[in-house]
């Protein structure tokens, strides 16, 4: 079907929606957004997948990734069917806007049209169709199911990685990768610039064709850890893998503050965040160890006390060494011991 597809720039649609009007470009912001159709309220597969979008929201939370459901419904059947949602899984509440579109013009211009279902009426229908948006308001990534079929919601988490992993290391990802898993190097990229850009070096597949096409390697971006801060508070550490939007979003008073630099490449990600985040206040006074690397609670914790007993044993061997000298100052007898200069 012919519409928006990868890599166009999303429709910027104004909609009345759960949460009162949205324009989808000021939704959308500075991070992630996926925005997603179903064919109607009222329905058991789409019961099912709008209550497993809420179960996982705080996942795409954490991503910096936001969500925005739309169906041709309107805003009070929405409301009423939210209350079904949130009742079918006990705990997965609805926080999510859902976008109405009942003269079915917006499903139109994001290519979410089902050409092969239709309402009672006649009228056309949304598919279970997802768009994965970027900052720059493009689509990164769509998905279209047939009505159906459910969607898979551990898989859009994971497609949510790979595209935020690949955006900022410059790399691709294998069939079934998940994070914390080998990448592969993109076939633009030389051995030679692989061997600079990924210092923990490639692993090549011995294929029969000898291409050397096929590489593999880490994410060896660096391991940065960054203060949330509101006004001079430090709220809490976090990975700078996080969207600074993801901060910002929840209160315009909060900024990514120092950086902590535990591996090597970093500036590449202080500037990326810098464009965000440009005013910040003090550097943390401290870290806490809840949210380091185990490594790191090593560095920070145990290294300081052995180095302290290390000072007190050199102290004490002083000492030691000290008191003979002290007693053959002066001539005088104790406890059957003679000690003279």
């Amino acid at each position: 079907m012919p519409g928006l597809t990868l890599g166009d720039t999303v429709p910027n649609l104004e909609l009345d929606s759960t949460h009162g009007k949205i324009r989808i470009h000021d939704f959308v912001g500075h991070g992630y957004a996926i925005i997603f159709s179903h064919p109607g309220d009222f329905t058991p597969v789409c019961t099912t997948e709008l209550s497993a979008m809420a179960g996982y929201a705080k996942e795409f939370e954490k991503r910096g990734v936001k969500l925005l459901g739309i169906s041709c419904d309107d805003v009070k059947s929405h409301k009423e069917w939210i209350k079904d949602i949130e009742a079918y899984k006990p705990g997965n509440r609805v926080t999510y806007p859902i976008m109405a579109d009942p003269d079915r013009q917006a499903i139109r211009q994001l290519n979410m049209v089902d050409p092969d279902e239709k309402d009672s009426d006649g009228g056309e229908l949304p598919s279970r169709a997802l768009h994965i948006v970027g900052p720059d308001k493009k689509v990164k990534l769509s998905i279209l199911y047939p009505a159906c079929a459910g969607r898979n919601i551990d898989e859009v988490v994971r497609a949510v990685d790979a595209l935020q992993t690949a955006a900022k290391h410059a790399v691709a990802t294998p069939a079934n990768w998940r994070p914390g898993e080998r990448v592969v190097i993109p076939p633009g990229v030389s051995d030679e610039e692989a061997r600079r850009k990924f210092p923990k070096g490639f692993d090549t597949a011995d294929l029969p064709s000898r291409k050397g096409y096929l590489r593999f390697t880490e994410c060896c971006g660096a391991v940065v850890w960054a203060y949330v801060e509101k006004g001079t508070q430090v709220l809490a550490w976090v990975l700078a893998d996080f969207s600074p939007a993801y901060f910002e979003s929840k209160d315009s008073s909060f900024k990514l503050g120092h950086w902590d630099c535990i591996e090597s490449r970093t500036q590449e990600k202080l500037d990326h965040v810098a464009r965000f985040c440009p005013k910040t206040t003090e550097t943390a006074q401290r870290r806490h160890p809840r949210f380091l690397q185990p490594h790191q609670i090593l560095v920070d914790q145990l290294v300081p006390l052995a180095f302290g007993m290390l000072a007190a044993w050199v102290n004490w061997f002083s000492f030691a060494r000290s008191k003979p000298r002290h007693f053959a100052a002066s001539s005088f007898k104790r406890g059957g011991i003679r000690t003279s200069h």
